[in-house]
């Protein structure tokens, strides 16, 4: 089948790749490159670095839905669009363009989690289990028709990074069959209903930031939704401290904020529980073990983080 792929994070790859062994990937379009890193210089999307090496044409559009974009994509005719992690709502004028299509593969278990940020709010939540969905996309927000769809349990010490891999494996694989279904006219859809309708929205920069006074549970599962990034953190001695991992231990109370060293061990109290804290980063420094940080930061008990 001639397709078009629209996306641009490194969960849009295991998709891009699995399509680009049994069909016709015409171009990528993906978000224009972006200042990274500590010095701001322009990255390339891993979905353009992938393309590239792959010898496939790259669009990076400012405006997927500018008349002249939409113009040059129905040039290419393509027979159905894919699009995973994309980063831009697409138009109505734009759904209409592929024969079979715009097709999502959405990182969650439709109608659950709709939104920019299904893999984070999972575990945030404390979801045991989420799901990928295969779906024909409309001009609603995830609202589309289910082409197919799949569970995927949350493993309890998986963060973001891992569970965004293992959706997108799975994802793959769905798109993969939807489309050969598509082709041979068998594809059944299934219309959603708002009735059990969640929202994932796109997690804000004040949502990065520890509160103590919350459980530890919660805040074991906020450290694993933002791991690998963009990170939670805290404040230390009065700079920022990135805290990587952590666990509920395994003792009593402390007030929280408050620290306790014990056996190379970080503790910090929170509003319900105590918190084990395994890998930290500090400002301007990189990842290291929490027994590494205790012996070359020295920090105390008592002290306060936050």
């Amino acid at each position: 089948m001639d397709l078009l792929f629209f996306g641009t994070p490194a969960f849009s790859l295991t998709p891009l790749e699995k399509l680009h062994q049994r069909h016709r990937i015409k171009a990528v379009i993906t978000q224009p490159e972006r200042p990274r890193g500590r010095n701001l210089k322009l990255q390339p999307s891993p979905v353009k670095k992938w393309a590239e090496e792959a010898k496939i044409p790259v669009l990076e559009p400012n405006r997927v839905n500018d008349e002249d974009v939409i113009n040059q994509i129905r040039l290419m005719a393509p027979e159905a669009i894919v699009v995973a992690a994309y980063g831009q709502i697409l138009s109505a004028d734009l759904l209409k363009v592929p024969k079979y299509g715009c097709i999502n593969i959405h990182a969650s278990f439709l109608p659950a989690l709709r939104g920019a940020a299904p893999i984070q709010r999972a575990i945030m939540r404390g979801f045991k289990k989420t799901g990928v969905t295969i779906m024909k996309m409309d001009e609603g927000m995830d609202t589309g028709a289910i082409l197919d769809q799949a569970e995927v349990v949350i493993d309890i010490n998986e963060n973001s990074g891992a569970l965004s891999g293992k959706i997108a494996a799975l994802g793959a694989e769905l798109i993969d069959k939807v489309l050969d279904k598509l082709a041979d006219g068998k594809i059944v859809e299934r219309p959603q209903t708002d009735d059990n309708a969640t929202f994932a929205p796109p997690i804000k920069k004040e949502e990065l930031r520890i509160d103590w006074q919350k459980s530890s549970l919660e805040l074991v599962n906020q450290i694993r939704a933002l791991q690998p990034a963009p990170g939670a953190f805290t404040f230390w001695r009065g700079r920022r401290l990135k805290i990587g991992g952590a666990e509920e231990a395994e003792m009593g109370e402390a007030d929280p904020g408050v620290a306790i060293i014990e056996n190379d061990q970080l503790l910090v109290g929170t509003g319900l529980g105590v918190l084990k804290i395994s890998e930290v980063q500090p400002a301007g420094k990189r990842n290291m073990p929490a027994d590494e940080f205790i012996r070359g930061y020295r920090p105390l008990s008592g002290e306060i983080f936050g």
